[in-house]
């Protein structure tokens, strides 16, 4: 399997993030801050400038701002035993809305869902569904289900099952989705959304479903980072 390109943990809690972040600083790693809109908790750190894997501290489930699930739940849902790894579903659900999030599936988060699949006698899919519906995120995980399972299909191993898809409800955002993934081909990797798809799009699915669960404030950074991320690739001329 190909080794994802960082590492992400989710310490909800201040006093176990600070206890995280002595860790990496007892073994050498150095922090720094770049983006934009990043939460204030959030700690980036390198054991170097050419350091090809750096590891990011979340003090919640969100990418930017976009949040994604309950943290807490994720976290209590965590494997007790070694290093506390999420629920498969909740990690398939993490890979899926941080890929969409942006813009692009690399083939190390392919196979980080496949290896999920192969390794796991039973996936409890309404972990993913529930959280995709309360948190407006069935687009992006609707997008990622959709390679994987082409992918597990063209490797001759066990698919997604046709019920998880069948429970994702067809809105516009996921009719969308469905038509550019028939236009998509041939497949390359990354395999990358149109910018328009997971921010202005995604934003109309979302907000009006992540606002029941955040504040005011809250709900405001979440729309600026779609806003964001689509900024960012127009000023690039990445569209």
């Amino acid at each position: 399997m190909a080794m994802m390109s960082d590492v992400d943990l989710l310490i909800p809690d201040p006093s176990e993030q600070a206890a995280a972040a002595k860790v990496l600083a007892d073994e050498g790693f150095e922090f720094y801050r770049f983006r934009l809109l990043a939460h204030p908790r959030k700690v980036m750190a390198k054991q170097s400038a050419e350091d090809p894997r750096p590891v990011d501290i979340y003090p919640d489930a969100m990418w930017i701002r976009k949040v994604v699930c309950d943290a807490e739940a994720v976290v209590e849902r965590a494997d007790p035993c070694g290093e506390r790894t999420p629920a498969p579903a909740d990690d398939l659900y993490l890979v899926a809305t941080h890929a969409y999030s942006h813009l692009s599936v690399t083939f190390a988060e392919l196979l980080h869902g496949v290896q999920i699949i192969v390794e796991t006698d039973e996936i409890d899919w309404s972990i993913a569904i529930d959280s995709a519906r309360e948190y407006g995120c069935l687009d992006g995980l609707y997008a990622y289900l959709l390679l994987l399972d082409e992918y597990l299909a063209a490797t001759d191993r066990q698919r997604v099952p046709a019920a998880v898809f069948d429970s994702i409800p067809n809105t516009w955002a996921i009719t969308l989705i469905h038509r550019w993934w028939k236009r998509n081909r041939p497949r390359s990797f990354p395999i990358e959304f149109p910018t328009w798809l997971p921010t202005i799009v995604s934003s109309g699915h979302h907000i009006p479903r992540a606002r029941r669960q955040l504040s005011p404030r809250e709900t405001w950074k979440d729309f600026q980072s779609h806003y964001l991320t689509a900024a960012s690739k127009v000023l690039l001329g990445e569209t």
